[in-house]
């Protein structure tokens, strides 16, 4: 059974190891995080989940995963923004902070404030337990659409802070990809036995055949998504509470 805490376990892992690292550091180990998880995607559909040779680079896979049907757009529009930095700071010499102008082109903060998914996806820290205590308050009358959640719990805290934007969508990026990992995931896909004449073509026995219409069993699909909406089916209102919170503070900015 899939929880929301075990799609979190890999975030967390990054999120202590980008704590002490450089600039450039946080750059090159963040892009890592993401195509690590991209890579693992794209595989789980490839026969004995190897990729062409010409899948290998981290955009070729990026446009792969998107143009098979793993990633969304704005997934895969995301992942290229956060490539852009990578080679950004990683192919310019002196390019070692966020903030640093650049010798040609945009900057790196420049392209950073494009990120989205780090206001997107934003979860603050202390979000559950500022539940849990609000229902131990309230008692056996609370109503959980009578909850606003505090601003600082749903919107992203940092504004146009180059690094923050950058570890924040680095962060929602891995947890994104890690849900369209297991939506992806099925039995190892079978190399199809060849036809040996025109007639195997139409001939339901024929196993070559039969591997080929195995890639994608629509049952099974239907099968897998069905669970893992029951595993997830806890953590549904809590989403949709951060969402209405979040809509509550934008309006309320709008007011001001």
């Amino acid at each position: 059974m899939v929880t929301i805490d075990e799609f979190f376990d890999l975030v967390q892992q990054i999120e202590n190891e980008l704590k002490n690292q450089t600039d450039r550091g946080v750059a090159l180990i963040g892009a890592l995080a993401v195509e690590n998880e991209v890579d693992m995607v794209l595989r789980s559909v490839m026969v004995n989940h190897e990729l062409p040779e010409t899948g290998t680079q981290f955009k070729n896979k990026t446009d792969w995963a998107y143009q098979l049907g793993l990633i969304s757009k704005e997934e895969h529009d995301e992942i290229v923004r956060v490539l852009q930095i990578r080679n950004k700071m990683a192919h310019e010499i002196g390019m070692h902070s966020f903030d640093r102008p650049p010798a040609k082109g945009r900057s790196v903060q420049e392209l950073c404030t494009e990120l989205t998914y780090c206001e997107k996806f934003y979860w603050g820290e202390g979000l559950s337990a500022y539940i849990a205590q609000w229902f131990a308050k309230q008692g056996e009358d609370a109503r959980i659409e009578q909850l606003i959640l505090p601003k600082e719990l749903v919107m992203f805290p940092h504004g146009s802070d180059a690094r923050q934007r950058f570890v924040g969508s680095v962060k929602a990026l891995v947890s994104v990809l890690g849900v369209r990992k297991l939506l992806a995931q099925r039995e190892d896909v079978p190399e199809p036995m060849s036809f040996d004449h025109l007639g195997e073509l139409f001939d339901g026995k024929n196993q070559g055949l039969k591997n080929t219409l195995r890639l994608l069993p629509p049952e099974r699909q239907g099968q897998w998504r069905q669970s893992m909406h029951k595993s997830l089916a806890t953590e549904v209102g809590l989403i949709n509470l951060i969402a209405a919170s979040r809509i509550y503070h934008e309006h309320q900015e709008q007011r001001q």
